[in-house]
């Protein structure tokens, strides 16, 4: 059986195959010239929704963990953003900086 600390890095694992994705995806959208194709309205409603429930996942998700999961999971979020260049999702990688830093204030055990 899994462990809080376990799932929480396979869970994590999931949500940057999302944001390579999501930057493959937003690549593939530009023409030959670089310049992104018109996006419909559509189009902007979903990627704002993904933005959205995206956020609001990884607050909870972050919050919810004890004192050592949470350091788990922010070096397994610190060596992904070390190791990776998400130039065209980088809005969307930023919501696990946002995510992580908006749980937890002090690690130190002092207040």
């Amino acid at each position: 059986m899994l462990t809080m600390s376990d799932w929480s890095l396979a869970f994590l694992d999931r949500v940057y195959e999302i944001l390579r994705a999501a930057g493959e995806q937003e690549k593939v959208g530009k023409g030959h010239s670089g310049v992104a194709s018109r996006h419909t309205s559509v189009d902007v409603a979903q990627a704002k929704n993904f933005s959205r429930i995206m956020k609001e996942t990884l607050c909870y998700f972050f919050s919810s963990m004890d004192d050592e999961t949470f350091v788990s999971a922010l070096r397994s979020v610190t060596k992904f953003l070390e190791e990776e260049t998400l130039p065209h999702a980088a809005k969307d990688a930023s919501l696990l900086c946002q995510a992580v830093a908006s749980t937890r204030f002090d690690l130190s055990g002092n207040g």
